[in-house]
């Protein structure tokens, strides 16, 4: 009997050390709104400390850059900027004119744009500088990568 006794204290201990911890994970949860404007911003993307995503400028939609302390809009063009990633602090996202998508990419405040052709190129990805998207060449979806 003294056995038992001794399970259920440990059950209780073990109770009360997870709900102490999940409320301790709680009050350490640290919550902050990056975006606070009158337009839409969506499809965020993390790496590390930085932030990219999409948003409306009132005119079309633009790419945005948080690097941990402050924001910055990588662009501001009459195309729309689509579906940003982030890898190593560099970005890579595709615009559309309405004829077609490019692919762009940014690195340390400078775009260099990496295609402009007439095939419909769009989701990029991006890991260890190399980059990679789809792109419709009028018949079918062919894969593109930039080493």
């Amino acid at each position: 009997m003294k056995h038992s006794g001794f399970i259920v204290v440990a059950i209780l201990g073990l109770i009360l050390t997870g709900n102490a911890c999940s409320e301790v994970a709680e009050r350490n949860n640290v919550i902050t709104q990056l975006t606070g404007n009158d337009y839409d911003d969506t499809s965020p993307q993390i790496d590390s400390d930085k932030v990219v995503w999409r948003g409306q400028d009132g005119n079309d939609w633009e790419v945005f850059f948080w690097d941990g302390n402050s924001i910055q809009q990588l662009t501001d063009n009459d195309l729309n900027d689509y579906e940003p990633q982030i890898d190593a602090g560099q970005v890579v996202w595709y615009a559309s004119d309405s004829q077609d998508g490019e692919i762009f990419y940014w690195n340390a405040g400078s775009i260099q744009q990496l295609t402009n052709n007439e095939i419909n190129e769009h989701r990029p990805q991006i890991n260890d500088g190399q980059i990679v998207w789809q792109g419709h060449d009028g018949t079918d979806y062919e894969i593109f990568i930039r080493k």
